[in-house]
Protein backbone atom coordinates (compact mmCIF):
# COMPACT_ATOMS: atom_id res chain seq x y z
CA UNK A 1 0.00 0.00 0.00
CA UNK A 2 1.86 3.10 -0.88
CA UNK A 3 1.68 5.69 1.60
CA UNK A 4 -0.83 8.45 1.82
CA UNK A 5 0.32 12.38 0.78
CA UNK A 6 0.39 14.18 4.18
CA UNK A 7 -1.87 17.26 4.64
CA UNK A 8 0.14 20.62 5.22
CA UNK A 9 -1.23 23.85 6.65
CA UNK A 10 1.83 26.24 6.59
CA UNK A 11 4.23 24.66 8.73
CA UNK A 12 1.89 22.18 9.91
CA UNK A 13 1.77 18.67 8.32
CA UNK A 14 -0.02 15.47 9.34
CA UNK A 15 1.36 12.53 8.79
CA UNK A 16 -2.19 10.83 7.71
CA UNK A 17 -4.58 13.92 5.79
CA UNK A 18 -7.69 13.80 7.72
CA UNK A 19 -8.90 16.35 9.81
CA UNK A 20 -11.85 14.77 12.71
CA UNK A 21 -15.05 16.33 12.55
CA UNK A 22 -15.87 18.97 15.41
CA UNK A 23 -18.86 17.56 16.97
CA UNK A 24 -20.51 19.99 19.39
CA UNK A 25 -22.08 19.61 23.07
CA UNK A 26 -19.53 17.77 24.88
CA UNK A 27 -18.90 14.98 21.66
CA UNK A 28 -15.41 16.23 19.88
CA UNK A 29 -13.01 17.02 22.97
CA UNK A 30 -9.62 16.29 24.87
CA UNK A 31 -9.95 12.57 24.68
CA UNK A 32 -11.03 11.65 21.70
CA UNK A 33 -8.45 14.79 19.93
CA UNK A 34 -5.57 13.43 21.31
CA UNK A 35 -6.59 10.00 19.99
CA UNK A 36 -6.80 11.21 16.56
CA UNK A 37 -3.72 13.30 16.97
CA UNK A 38 -1.73 10.67 18.18
CA UNK A 39 -2.28 8.81 15.35
CA UNK A 40 -0.82 10.84 12.53
CA UNK A 41 -4.30 12.94 11.60
CA UNK A 42 -5.79 16.66 13.09
CA UNK A 43 -7.78 15.84 16.19
CA UNK A 44 -10.26 18.86 16.62
CA UNK A 45 -12.50 19.85 19.97
CA UNK A 46 -15.84 21.21 19.48
CA UNK A 47 -16.19 24.36 21.76
CA UNK A 48 -20.36 24.35 21.00
CA UNK A 49 -21.90 23.76 24.17
CA UNK A 50 -18.30 23.17 25.54
CA UNK A 51 -19.65 24.50 29.16
CA UNK A 52 -22.52 22.30 29.82
CA UNK A 53 -20.81 20.50 32.67
CA UNK A 54 -19.22 23.10 34.12
CA UNK A 55 -21.93 24.42 37.38
CA UNK A 56 -22.36 27.75 36.67
CA UNK A 57 -23.00 27.14 33.10
CA UNK A 58 -26.39 28.60 33.57
CA UNK A 59 -26.04 31.54 35.03
CA UNK A 60 -22.59 32.25 33.66
CA UNK A 61 -22.47 30.51 30.05
CA UNK A 62 -19.65 32.98 28.75
CA UNK A 63 -17.60 32.05 31.44
CA UNK A 64 -18.29 28.42 31.68
CA UNK A 65 -17.35 27.63 28.00
CA UNK A 66 -14.14 29.81 28.39
CA UNK A 67 -13.15 27.98 31.29
CA UNK A 68 -13.85 24.34 29.81
CA UNK A 69 -12.14 24.97 26.29
CA UNK A 70 -9.38 26.26 28.37
CA UNK A 71 -9.47 22.77 30.42
CA UNK A 72 -10.08 20.62 27.28
CA UNK A 73 -7.59 22.30 24.69
CA UNK A 74 -4.79 21.68 27.73
CA UNK A 75 -5.60 18.13 28.68
CA UNK A 76 -5.57 17.43 25.24
CA UNK A 77 -2.18 19.07 24.78
CA UNK A 78 -0.92 16.68 27.74
CA UNK A 79 -2.31 13.67 26.02
CA UNK A 80 -0.53 14.25 22.60
CA UNK A 81 2.07 16.77 20.73
CA UNK A 82 0.68 16.35 18.23
CA UNK A 83 -2.10 18.56 15.82
CA UNK A 84 -5.33 19.57 17.79
CA UNK A 85 -7.14 22.15 16.35
CA UNK A 86 -10.93 23.85 17.57
CA UNK A 87 -13.57 23.91 15.94
CA UNK A 88 -15.49 27.39 16.45
CA UNK A 89 -18.83 28.25 15.15
CA UNK A 90 -18.65 31.79 14.29
CA UNK A 91 -22.47 32.06 14.90
CA UNK A 92 -22.11 31.62 18.28
CA UNK A 93 -22.89 34.90 20.86
CA UNK A 94 -19.55 34.34 22.62
CA UNK A 95 -17.39 33.33 19.18
CA UNK A 96 -14.16 35.84 19.75
CA UNK A 97 -14.01 34.41 23.52
CA UNK A 98 -13.50 31.00 22.25
CA UNK A 99 -10.65 32.24 19.61
CA UNK A 100 -9.33 34.12 21.94
CA UNK A 101 -8.86 31.29 24.51
CA UNK A 102 -7.84 29.18 21.70
CA UNK A 103 -4.98 31.68 20.48
CA UNK A 104 -3.77 31.84 24.32
CA UNK A 105 -3.54 28.15 25.12
CA UNK A 106 -1.72 27.84 21.33
CA UNK A 107 -3.86 25.70 19.94
CA UNK A 108 -2.57 24.56 15.97
CA UNK A 109 -5.48 25.56 14.02
CA UNK A 110 -8.90 27.14 14.40
CA UNK A 111 -11.36 25.39 11.90
CA UNK A 112 -14.27 28.40 11.76
CA UNK A 113 -17.92 27.55 10.56
CA UNK A 114 -21.84 28.36 10.81
CA UNK A 115 -21.43 31.92 9.40
CA UNK A 116 -18.22 34.41 7.53
CA UNK A 117 -15.60 35.17 9.67
CA UNK A 118 -15.02 38.39 8.11
CA UNK A 119 -13.92 40.24 11.26
CA UNK A 120 -10.75 38.81 12.68
CA UNK A 121 -10.62 38.57 16.19
CA UNK A 122 -7.81 40.55 18.13
CA UNK A 123 -6.13 37.49 19.32
CA UNK A 124 -5.65 36.06 15.85
CA UNK A 125 -4.64 39.01 14.33
CA UNK A 126 -2.12 40.08 17.13
CA UNK A 127 -1.01 36.37 16.37
CA UNK A 128 -0.67 36.48 12.55
CA UNK A 129 1.04 39.50 12.36
CA UNK A 130 3.56 38.09 14.86
CA UNK A 131 5.00 34.29 15.01
CA UNK A 132 1.44 33.08 12.69
CA UNK A 133 1.60 29.49 15.12
CA UNK A 134 -2.50 29.04 15.09
CA UNK A 135 -3.66 28.27 11.76
CA UNK A 136 -7.25 29.75 10.44
CA UNK A 137 -9.18 27.54 8.20
CA UNK A 138 -12.93 29.22 7.30
CA UNK A 139 -15.52 26.83 6.21
CA UNK A 140 -16.94 27.97 3.07
CA UNK A 141 -20.04 26.39 1.18
CA UNK A 142 -19.16 27.98 -2.55
CA UNK A 143 -16.43 30.09 -4.48
CA UNK A 144 -18.60 33.31 -3.71
CA UNK A 145 -18.27 32.66 0.34
CA UNK A 146 -14.68 32.19 -0.62
CA UNK A 147 -13.78 35.44 -2.13
CA UNK A 148 -15.87 37.41 0.06
CA UNK A 149 -13.88 36.50 3.32
CA UNK A 150 -10.68 36.55 1.63
CA UNK A 151 -11.05 39.72 0.02
CA UNK A 152 -12.24 41.13 3.15
CA UNK A 153 -8.72 39.93 5.08
CA UNK A 154 -7.18 40.74 1.76
CA UNK A 155 -8.51 44.80 2.16
CA UNK A 156 -8.63 45.29 5.65
CA UNK A 157 -5.89 43.39 7.08
CA UNK A 158 -3.09 42.12 4.41
CA UNK A 159 -4.12 38.58 5.47
CA UNK A 160 -5.51 35.59 4.08
CA UNK A 161 -6.50 32.42 6.11
CA UNK A 162 -4.32 29.38 6.02
CA UNK A 163 -6.81 26.85 4.09
CA UNK A 164 -10.37 26.07 3.35
CA UNK A 165 -12.69 23.67 4.07
CA UNK A 166 -15.34 23.34 1.84
CA UNK A 167 -18.90 21.72 2.28
CA UNK A 168 -21.60 21.25 0.28
CA UNK A 169 -25.62 20.97 1.38
CA UNK A 170 -25.22 17.43 2.74
CA UNK A 171 -23.38 19.01 5.39
CA UNK A 172 -26.39 20.25 6.99
CA UNK A 173 -28.74 23.91 7.64
CA UNK A 174 -26.33 25.55 9.06
CA UNK A 175 -24.40 26.37 6.07
CA UNK A 176 -27.40 28.18 4.56
CA UNK A 177 -28.87 26.05 2.27
CA UNK A 178 -32.35 25.51 1.93
CA UNK A 179 -33.62 22.14 1.71
CA UNK A 180 -35.03 22.06 -1.93
CA UNK A 181 -30.92 22.63 -2.37
CA UNK A 182 -29.98 19.35 -1.06
CA UNK A 183 -30.51 17.23 -4.21
CA UNK A 184 -29.82 19.96 -6.84
CA UNK A 185 -26.85 19.23 -9.04
CA UNK A 186 -26.10 22.84 -9.32
CA UNK A 187 -25.31 23.00 -5.64
CA UNK A 188 -23.27 19.48 -5.28
CA UNK A 189 -20.17 19.50 -3.38
CA UNK A 190 -18.12 18.52 -6.47
CA UNK A 191 -19.72 21.84 -8.10
CA UNK A 192 -18.83 23.77 -5.77
CA UNK A 193 -15.29 22.75 -5.31
CA UNK A 194 -14.07 24.05 -8.80
CA UNK A 195 -15.12 27.53 -7.92
CA UNK A 196 -13.44 27.88 -4.66
CA UNK A 197 -10.02 25.93 -6.06
CA UNK A 198 -10.45 28.91 -8.96
CA UNK A 199 -10.50 31.59 -5.92
CA UNK A 200 -7.84 30.24 -3.79
CA UNK A 201 -5.22 30.32 -7.03
CA UNK A 202 -5.54 33.68 -7.17
CA UNK A 203 -4.52 34.65 -4.05
CA UNK A 204 -2.06 31.82 -3.92
CA UNK A 205 -0.23 33.93 -6.48
CA UNK A 206 -1.02 37.22 -4.82
CA UNK A 207 0.09 35.88 -1.78
CA UNK A 208 2.95 33.39 -3.16
CA UNK A 209 1.64 31.08 -0.24
CA UNK A 210 -0.17 27.51 -0.76
CA UNK A 211 -3.62 27.14 0.36
CA UNK A 212 -5.13 23.89 1.08
CA UNK A 213 -8.43 23.16 0.44
CA UNK A 214 -9.88 20.04 2.26
CA UNK A 215 -12.85 18.96 1.13
CA UNK A 216 -15.32 16.24 3.38
CA UNK A 217 -15.48 12.28 1.49
CA UNK A 218 -18.45 12.02 0.25
CA UNK A 219 -18.94 8.57 -0.06
CA UNK A 220 -16.82 7.62 -3.49
CA UNK A 221 -13.50 7.39 -4.22
CA UNK A 222 -12.15 9.40 -7.28
CA UNK A 223 -8.45 8.93 -8.35
CA UNK A 224 -6.24 10.70 -10.97
CA UNK A 225 -7.18 7.81 -13.00
CA UNK A 226 -4.01 7.82 -16.28
CA UNK A 227 -1.55 5.94 -13.74
CA UNK A 228 -3.80 3.44 -13.18
CA UNK A 229 -4.96 3.00 -17.11
CA UNK A 230 -1.40 3.41 -18.20
CA UNK A 231 -0.40 0.38 -15.66
CA UNK A 232 -2.65 -1.92 -16.92
CA UNK A 233 -1.82 -1.53 -20.45
CA UNK A 234 -4.42 1.10 -21.82
CA UNK A 235 -4.35 4.42 -22.82
CA UNK A 236 -6.20 7.94 -22.33
CA UNK A 237 -6.64 11.03 -23.61
CA UNK A 238 -8.86 14.59 -22.52
CA UNK A 239 -10.40 17.07 -24.72
CA UNK A 240 -9.94 20.02 -23.11
CA UNK A 241 -12.88 21.19 -25.75
CA UNK A 242 -15.55 19.04 -24.19
CA UNK A 243 -13.84 18.41 -20.70
CA UNK A 244 -14.20 15.09 -22.12
CA UNK A 245 -12.00 11.63 -20.84
CA UNK A 246 -11.77 8.74 -23.25
CA UNK A 247 -10.29 5.70 -21.80
CA UNK A 248 -9.07 2.33 -24.28
CA UNK A 249 -8.30 -0.54 -22.57
CA UNK A 250 -8.32 -4.35 -23.48
CA UNK A 251 -11.44 -3.28 -26.55
CA UNK A 252 -13.67 -1.43 -24.19
CA UNK A 253 -14.21 2.36 -24.63
CA UNK A 254 -15.02 4.34 -21.88
CA UNK A 255 -16.31 7.94 -22.45
CA UNK A 256 -16.45 10.33 -19.16
CA UNK A 257 -17.54 13.92 -19.02
CA UNK A 258 -16.60 16.37 -15.96
CA UNK A 259 -19.31 17.09 -14.04
CA UNK A 260 -21.40 14.26 -15.90
CA UNK A 261 -23.00 11.93 -13.85
CA UNK A 262 -23.54 9.29 -17.28
CA UNK A 263 -20.95 7.43 -19.35
CA UNK A 264 -20.80 5.64 -22.48
CA UNK A 265 -19.19 2.61 -22.48
CA UNK A 266 -18.66 0.86 -25.90
CA UNK A 267 -20.97 3.26 -27.40
CA UNK A 268 -24.15 2.79 -24.54
CA UNK A 269 -25.01 5.20 -22.29
CA UNK A 270 -24.48 4.08 -18.61
CA UNK A 271 -25.65 5.99 -14.95
CA UNK A 272 -22.06 6.47 -13.31
CA UNK A 273 -23.58 5.69 -9.78
CA UNK A 274 -26.78 4.23 -9.87
CA UNK A 275 -27.75 5.36 -5.98
CA UNK A 276 -25.66 8.65 -6.38
CA UNK A 277 -26.41 11.20 -9.05
CA UNK A 278 -23.89 13.45 -7.29
CA UNK A 279 -20.41 11.06 -8.31
CA UNK A 280 -19.18 12.56 -11.57
CA UNK A 281 -15.94 13.10 -12.59
CA UNK A 282 -14.25 16.55 -11.19
CA UNK A 283 -10.90 18.76 -11.84
CA UNK A 284 -8.82 18.65 -8.53
CA UNK A 285 -5.61 21.06 -8.34
CA UNK A 286 -5.65 20.26 -12.18
CA UNK A 287 -6.23 16.98 -11.95
CA UNK A 288 -8.83 14.88 -13.55
CA UNK A 289 -10.43 13.03 -10.68
CA UNK A 290 -12.47 10.24 -12.03
CA UNK A 291 -14.74 7.47 -10.07
CA UNK A 292 -12.45 4.39 -9.90
CA UNK A 293 -15.41 1.98 -8.76
CA UNK A 294 -17.20 2.88 -12.36
CA UNK A 295 -13.49 2.49 -14.25
CA UNK A 296 -12.36 -0.53 -13.10
CA UNK A 297 -15.31 -2.63 -13.25
CA UNK A 298 -16.32 -1.22 -16.57
CA UNK A 299 -13.58 -2.71 -17.95
CA UNK A 300 -13.80 -6.34 -15.94
CA UNK A 301 -11.72 -5.16 -13.08
CA UNK A 302 -12.51 -6.61 -8.92
CA UNK A 303 -12.51 -3.46 -6.96
CA UNK A 304 -12.08 -3.84 -3.39
CA UNK A 305 -12.32 -1.46 -0.41
CA UNK A 306 -10.64 -1.06 2.89
CA UNK A 307 -11.58 1.32 5.17
CA UNK A 308 -9.12 0.91 8.23
CA UNK A 309 -6.42 2.39 5.55
CA UNK A 310 -8.48 3.87 2.73
CA UNK A 311 -6.93 1.56 0.68
CA UNK A 312 -8.13 0.77 -3.05
CA UNK A 313 -7.56 -2.71 -4.39
CA UNK A 314 -7.54 -3.09 -8.17
CA UNK A 315 -7.29 -6.91 -9.98
CA UNK A 316 -7.09 -7.04 -13.34
CA UNK A 317 -8.39 -9.09 -15.15
CA UNK A 318 -10.93 -10.20 -12.55
CA UNK A 319 -9.90 -13.53 -11.50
Amino acid sequence: MSEMPRLKIGDLEARIPIIQGGMGVGVSLSGLASAVANEGAIGIISSAGIGMLESDFAKNFREANARSLRKEIRKAKEMSKDIIGVNIMVALSDYDDHVNVAVEEGVDLIIAGAGLPLKIPEKILQDKIGKNSTKFVPIVSSGRAAELIFRYWAKHYDLIPDAVVVEGPLAGGHLGFKKERIDDPDYALEKIIPDVISVMKIYEQRYGKNIPVIIPEWGRTLLPIRSVIESLGGSISWDGTDKKVTINISGTKIELWIDKNYAYVNGKKVQIDSSNSNVKPIIMNSRTMLPIRFVAESIGAYVGWYPADKGVLIVYPKE
